[in-house]
């Protein structure tokens, strides 16, 4: 089997690329994200993420997730003795449709689905991607729409309420050489709700890394939060701290199957 380099080339840890598997291919990937720094409670959370990635041919992808969530959290004075924790399990169904390519075609361009099911709720993520390789460098932007569903069951009777938050990711790669990059990523997340409207407009940005093998790869990104464009009454503070996190950091590890 001829040597291909881990997991597509994919050296961002949260902004994705247009490339695909090529057919029968096959990848698995390990995601792991902590996330820390809520106001005015203690708050640590890490979600984890088992993918296995397929080439289906004609420039598409399919992957299957096995997704977990624990976030543990408190009152930092400890007036109330102990943590709460919660845990969440889900699973997940992307696919990937490549419509150019970044080299040869001027602007590389895909279209991204993905499904999400936990018990108490589903998720339907929408991404246009789009990348640019210029030299040794590497520009990556995705646009992306969610829509959620929460179920919770309030008086004896189940409730549901929708969000359809909203965001813009850019990154950008500078290629060492062919096993390695250093560069920066970023996202522009909004929360819009059903309740209340556009609620925020919050940016993470930091650095990001990534080093390749043999048939494996490592990804990671540190992202703390910087700036709440949007102030409104939900979110009248310039970082959100309520119910987004200080800091996000994730590795993504990924193999050649």
């Amino acid at each position: 089997m001829a040597y291909r380099s881990a997991a597509q080339d994919k050296v961002f840890a949260t902004v994705y690329q247009t490339n695909v598997l090529p057919y029968g291919a096959r990848d698995f990937e390990f995601w792991t994200t902590s996330r820390n720094g809520h106001k005015p409670n203690f708050y640590w959370g890490m979600d984890n993420r088992f993918e296995f990635e397929m080439g289906l041919g004609k420039s598409v992808q399919t992957s299957f997730y096995f997704n977990t969530d624990n976030s543990m959290y408190g009152d930092p004075e400890m007036k109330v003795d102990g943590l709460s924790h919660d845990i969440g399990i889900g699973i997940s169904n992307e696919w990937k449709w490549k419509l150019s390519d970044p080299v040869a075609d001027g602007f590389g361009t895909a279209l991204y689905q993905e499904f999400e099911f936990e018990p108490d709720e589903f998720e339907s993520e929408s991404k246009f991607i789009l990348d640019k390789r210029i030299g040794q460098n590497l520009i990556a932007v995705n646009a992306f729409y969610q829509y959620q569903v929460h179920i919770d069951a309030s008086k004896g009777k189940m409730t549901t309420t929708t969000s359809s938050p909203v965001e813009l990711d850019f990154g950008f790669m500078h290629f060492l050489g062919n096993n390695c990059g250093i560069g920066v990523e970023m996202k522009e997340h909004n929360d819009i709700s059903q309740s209340f409207g556009w609620e925020n407009s919050i940016l993470y940005a930091g650095p990001s890394v990534f080093f390749n093998g043999s048939g494996w790869m490592i990804s990671i990104n540190i992202l703390p939060q910087l700036n709440n464009f949007h102030k409104t009454s939900i979110s009248p503070e310039s970082l959100v701290l309520d119910s987004h996190e200080r800091l996000e950091s994730r590795v993504v590890l990924s193999f050649n199957l």
